[in-house]
């Protein structure tokens, strides 16, 4: 393999790379728009999202508590 063909498959490796990793953001944001919808609505549409370090928790507005996910 000449350098030439090595710099077109270096260039392809990086794109299709690239473009697998926007795939599964975009899908990955996707799902977690969908449970936080399904989370809120059995709070009137309405949930509180606390941030504490690596930690994120649901919180129901109305309590200030967190919300036990029964999901896996």
């Amino acid at each position: 393999m000449n350098e030439g063909q090595m710099v077109i498959l270096g260039v392809c490796a990086i794109a299709m790379s690239y473009r697998a990793y926007k795939l599964g953001l975009k899908a990955g944001i996707d799902r977690y728009v969908e449970y936080c919808r399904d989370l809120s609505t059995s709070h009137n549409g309405k949930v509180l999202i606390q941030f504490y370090g690596n930690d994120i928790h649901f919180l129901n507005p109305v309590t200030h508590k967190k919300i036990d996910d029964k999901r896996p």
